[in-house]
């Protein structure tokens, strides 16, 4: 094998075990989670800390799905983020769509704007989505969680497709 060779498997297998570590890295949370959920309360607050259950129990799964609503939660979550994903991009691509397809004055200053209101945090429109949707009579309900998501993430979708219909549309 020559040095050549020998230097590129040596620079590749550097970087497939820098990817398997940053990738370890990045999802060890996640595995501290899943071992969290096995383990007893006691073990959990042990010092010091065991990553592998000693003893493994399946009291916490059984107790999360007979103590408490969670695929009641679980589900509404399903259902909300799901709706605010679907109505999200349908707004996003037909304005999108128009904002790269058609040709109308103002057309740059709008596009302007949406990314005006992207640098907005939400913090800052929750108060005022609140006495809107009081107002209107839909607090405490799906469809204003639905409204409220999509508001958040509209600005930055739009922009997003209106890069990609760019690309597709000149």
């Amino acid at each position: 094998m020559n040095r050549w060779r020998f230097k590129q498997l040596s620079n590749r297998s550097f970087l497939y075990v820098g990817a398997t570590l940053l990738a370890l890295l990045a999802a060890f949370p996640f595995l501290w989670m899943v071992s969290t959920s096995f383990k007893p309360p006691v073990e959990v607050f042990a010092q010091p800390p065991t990553f592998i259950p000693v003893d493994p129990t399946w009291d916490n799964f059984r107790r999360l799905f007979t103590a408490t609503n969670f695929l009641t939660y679980f589900w509404n979550s399903l259902i909300v983020s799901g709706m605010a994903v679907i109505l999200t991009m349908v707004v996003s691509a037909a304005g999108a769509y128009s904002l790269t397809r058609y040709r109308y004055l103002g057309r740059e200053k709008i596009a302007g704007l949406i990314l005006c209101t992207y640098m907005f945090a939400p913090i800052m429109v929750v108060i005022p989505f609140f006495i809107l949707a009081k107002k209107v009579g839909i607090e405490n309900t799906h469809f204003a969680l639905v409204l409220a998501f999509t508001s958040f993430c509209l600005p930055f979708t739009l922009w997003l497709m209106r890069a990609f219909f760019k690309t597709i549309c000149s």
